[in-house]
Order: structure tokens, then sequence, then C-alpha cells
């Protein structure tokens, strides 16, 4: 990976922070400080937020799974399809959209999207967050997680 993509890694931090996944499996024999178990649960204790800016504090001895995960924004950026800008673009509007449904939630704590989720599951999802979901959800499926690698 180069610098310019591990720029777009390290600024967007969606696949860390719980808005896409809930767990990352760790290899057999991987341990990370303060994680027990065989999955690191999200969103990942290395992942440190400043306001719309994010950094990995492991980044460099991240698990195998997402040293090998990629994105289809990841996968765009490095097909050319979409330079730098456009793709930090992307990540921060899906940044604001996973904001809204925060908003939209009683504060809980914890990732906004796996919030929702649960209280979706639960059968509980306020009425308020429906759209904000939905729109985030939308979003996220399009340019981040799609079904396997476009051709």
């Amino acid at each position: 990976m180069g610098p310019e993509a591990e720029q777009l890694c390290q600024a967007c931090g969606l696949c860390c922070d719980g808005a896409l996944f809930s767990k990352v499996p760790l290899a057999a024999g991987e341990r990370l400080p303060g994680v027990e178990g065989l999955a690191l649960t999200q969103p990942c204790p290395a992942l440190e937020r400043t306001g719309t800016a994010c950094a990995c504090r492991g980044y460099a001895e991240r698990p195998t799974a997402c040293r090998g995960y990629q994105c289809l924004l990841a996968i765009a950026f490095a097909d050319q399809e979409v330079s730098l800008p456009g793709a930090l673009d992307v990540a921060r509007e899906a940044r604001r959209r996973v904001e809204a449904v925060g908003a939209a939630l009683p504060d809980a704590g914890g990732s906004p999207m796996q919030r929702a989720r649960s209280l979706r599951r639960e059968g509980a999802l306020p009425a308020a967050a429906q759209a904000p979901v939905a729109h985030a959800e939308a979003w996220l499926k399009l340019h981040f997680l799609g079904h396997g690698r476009r051709s």
C-alpha cells in the first residue's frame, strides 16, 4: 500500500470504528494489548478520533485481517477510478451520514451504526433514526462494502 492509500485509510477509519463491522477476527497467535479472545471488537481500541480526523496507533502492527482488508473505496482508488481528494470526500460523506445516525439515536456510546443495528434487531429503532440509518447503510454498501471486487 502506497503512502496515498495509507493516507486514505488513516483518514477514513470506517472499518475500525464499527460503522462497517462489529468484530475483526484475529489470526492464530495474534495478540493485541487489551484485547481478549479471537476477535477484535469494534470500535478498535487503537483508533483515535479527534474531530473529523482519525489515526491508528497500531497501524504498522495491525492484525492480518485489517492489513488484508480493502473496501470498495480503497479498490477504486488503487484502480485510479477516483482521486485521493475524491475518495476523501466519499469518506467524509460517509462519516457525515454515520454522525446523522448517532444524532438520531439515544446516546449510549460506541458506534452509531452498531447501536442502530442492535436497536433494529430488538425492534426498537426510533422512527426518527430510520431514514438516517437507511441513508448511511446505502452509502456504506455502495462505496465500502459491496459484494466482492469490481471488475
